[in-house]
């Protein structure tokens, strides 16, 4: 889903923003490396991204822990309800063109339920099938978007487009390319659940050749879809196809549901951070801990169908959620847990890495 929306942030960012899109990989690669750094080597155990830190600020490591999970679950949050949003958006759009009179939040309460019961499996290894069912659906869709897109006649000389943009306007960019792109809640988990994590952080890895396909794919869908529809770019590429259009409308119903089937993954990170301290803290959930833990995993997704409700915006919700904890998650704790890292090592800490470390920083507060 989250490519579906880079063309919004082009359309905010112009030329100014792409480099951010690459920095997002960069930032991905100290959480991982301090992890490795940071790790007993002769002790067997799997941390998340919360347990990463340098032993200087293990004193803090109560409260940034709590900030962090903080961060993490709002984002979490904020990826859930976004998806109901995007389901509903699409659905709605081809419902109302076929005579179905029928309202968005209806649309959204019939959506629920296909996105609720995935995501009461409590176990990543039975999520993971159907996130792969989601990355087809979605890839495909993609892909006949932009086909579509191509096909509506020549596109716009490229001399008709605004190549710059003012500063508000580029904040919102970097809010959405934060959302767009950040996926560091999942880098350790998914690294921590592999048969061979070693082959995760490689040179050839999973995590760099991923990164690679999908900042290409992101800044081509961002380029093509800005270039075909400009200003009136919609918070979902999908939103701006021809719903009069046979093949648009399937585009946006694979769309949906290549939505629905990356709920869980996404809903799994939140509810992995949450309930460990609800489990510790009542008996009965000790006691019961399927029963409860599948009770309390059906609260947490109507909460996000409510706030859904409550935002209807997507590409403003989009912009918010990434402003506010993606930039943190992403940007500011990767960059302390690697400046005092590198601190502890003899020579870690050269004139290019405090440089570095401060312009990213600088780029954070900005956005």
């Amino acid at each position: 889903m989250l490519c579906y929306g880079i063309g919004k942030h082009c359309e905010k960012a112009k030329d100014n923003g792409r480099a951010c899109i690459i920095e997002c990989d960069h930032l991905d690669e100290f959480v991982r490396i301090c992890k490795r750094t940071t790790s007993n080597k002769n002790v067997q155990f799997t941390i998340d991204y919360v347990d990463v830190g340098p032993r200087l600020l293990r004193r803090m490591s109560r409260a940034m822990k709590l900030i962090v999970e903080m961060f993490l679950c709002v984002t979490q949050f904020g990826f859930c309800a976004i998806y109901f949003v995007f389901i509903t958006e699409n659905l709605y759009q081809v419902l109302e063109q076929n005579g179905i009179d029928i309202s968005m939040s209806m649309v959204m309460l019939i959506a629920l339920l296909p996105a609720m019961i995935p995501s009461l499996m409590t176990n990543l290894k039975y999520i993971s099938p159907i996130s792969l069912l989601a990355n087809v659906a979605l890839l495909f869709g993609l892909i006949a978007t932009l086909s579509i897109s191509f096909q509506e006649g020549p596109m716009p000389s490229i001399s008709e487009c605004h190549l710059f943009t003012s500063g508000a306007q580029l904040s919102l960019f970097f809010g959405t390319a934060l959302f767009s792109y950040e996926g560091i809640a999942l880098i350790l988990p998914l690294r921590n659940y592999m048969r061979e994590p070693e082959q995760f952080s490689s040179r050839w890895g999973v995590l760099n050749l991923t990164m690679v396909f999908i900042t290409g794919l992101f800044i081509f869908t961002g380029f093509v879809s800005y270039m075909r529809w400009g200003e009136l770019v919609e918070g979902s590429i999908t939103l701006n196809l021809n719903v009069e259009d046979v093949m648009s409308q399937v585009v946006k119903i694979v769309a949906a549901l290549g939505v629905f089937f990356g709920y869980p993954i996404q809903f799994f990170v939140m509810i992995k951070i949450l309930w460990p301290p609800v489990k510790r803290s009542y008996s009965c959930a000790q006691k019961y801990p399927i029963t409860l833990q599948v009770i309390w995993r059906f609260i947490m997704i109507m909460m996000t169908f409510c706030v859904a409700l409550v935002f209807s915006k997507l590409n403003l919700f989009i912009s918010l959620i990434g402003a506010l904890c993606s930039t943190s998650l992403a940007f500011v704790v990767p960059v302390i847990i690697d400046f005092v890292t590198r601190s502890q090592v003899p020579k870690g800490l050269g004139t290019w890495t405090c440089l570095k470390n401060l312009v990213i920083l600088i780029v954070a507060i900005y956005g």
